[in-house]
């Protein structure tokens, strides 16, 4: 009989010690304090690496402006002589920045411009304060 009372406690006990208690479920707020507002799906937001250079290369060429675009807002903005050598993705951006380089005359410059060519930068070396 004691025998099987002890049984019997141990098998309780090994019973009861196998329960966890649940794991705490997220809400959407905790969520996005973490994360941010974003109201992209979150494999958006996240691309993996080995897609990442794909991806890169797949927007700048869409949205690559054309060398006709390029022409005319160099007549406007530099010089009516201005001349489009090449457009390039700007190497130190991630996507969507292009690298239009022109000349006028003998001399060949370069300026860093949105993917619309509403907004451009000559392209400088940059400064930094670094010692």
């Amino acid at each position: 009989m004691l025998k099987k009372l002890v049984l019997l406690i141990t098998l309780v006990f090994s019973m009861s010690a196998d329960v966890r208690p649940k794991a705490p479920v997220p809400t959407m707020e905790s969520m996005n304090q973490h994360r941010g507002n974003c109201k992209v799906p979150e494999f958006l937001v996240n691309i993996p690496p080995m897609m990442q250079d794909d991806y890169v290369e797949c927007v700048n060429s869409r949205y690559k402006p054309s060398k006709m675009l390029a022409q005319v807002v160099l007549k406007q903005q530099v010089n009516k002589s201005a001349e489009v050598i090449s457009i390039e993705p700007a190497p130190r951006f991630y996507t969507r920045v292009y690298k239009v380089t022109y000349k006028i005359g003998e001399k060949t410059k370069a300026m860093i411009c949105n993917d619309r060519m509403t907004y451009c930068l000559d392209d400088k070396p940059i400064v930094s304060r670094e010692r």
